[in-house]
């Protein structure tokens, strides 16, 4: 179902471009995540860094990190406290996040 939706919502997005609708690509876009990683839109942002997908996105959210500045301000040390994340996934979040930002 999911490799189906996927594929639609991309489907959809071809057609916004040849009927000239700019304005639906960004929406699509989104919609395309929230399929493929099966979240919601409030994770959207936290999911574009490498190594974090639905399950530590929405920890990271239960933590009151909610968007990349949220998550460039945390040191690393509380950052690795979070449950299913750790002190090496926390160090390569932070260099990830460097590179998305």
């Amino acid at each position: 179902m999911v490799e189906t939706a996927d594929w639609l919502s991309y489907c959809l997005r071809e057609i916004s471009k040849h009927v000239e609708r700019v304005d639906l690509l960004d929406e699509l876009d989104n919609l395309r995540r929230r399929i493929t990683y099966g979240i919601r839109e409030e994770l959207l942002d936290l999911v574009k860094v490498k190594g974090i997908g639905r399950i530590r996105a929405r920890m990271l959210y239960k933590h009151g990190i909610k968007t990349l500045d949220d998550l460039a301000n945390i040191p690393v040390n509380k950052l690795a406290e979070i449950d299913k994340i750790g002190s090496t996934i926390a160090d390569n979040i932070k260099s990830e996040l460097r590179k998305v930002r």
